[in-house]
């Protein structure tokens, strides 16, 4: 079983091999979604865009973004995140750089997209 500390501290591929092999089951009641093999009860908010036929489309997000982005062709794509912020609109934060291409509205709509397509 992995825990909270362990999950901060050790490297993200290394996560995923302890929790393959483990047979402790859910921590703390969670079990990772149907497409996920970490054993943590939070999704990270990430998403992971790639340029295909000259627009950025989401390709992976949560979790896998963050492995995608540990592997050799990590510079093939673009990864966001606090996006989430630009909600709160009292707030005070820095303009929202075009990442890219892609706006903060583009990003926060593909996160929810994914996150309903995962759980519906």
């Amino acid at each position: 079983m992995i825990t909270h500390v362990e999950a901060v501290h050790m490297p993200l591929l290394q996560m995923v091999e302890k929790h393959e092999l483990s047979q402790d089951g859910p921590r703390n009641g969670h079990s990772p979604g149907p497409k996920q093999n970490i054993q943590y009860a939070k999704t990270p908010t990430l998403n992971l865009h790639k340029k295909v036929n000259g627009e950025f489309r989401m390709v992976e997000w949560g979790w896998k973004s963050k492995l995608v982005m540990q592997s050799p062709s990590a510079s093939k794509y673009v990864q966001l995140y606090q996006y989430k912020l630009y909600l709160d609109d009292s707030v005070a934060l820095t303009p929202w750089k075009k990442e890219n291409g892609v706006s903060v509205l583009k990003a926060i709509s593909d996160y929810l997209g994914a996150l309903h397509d995962n759980v519906v």
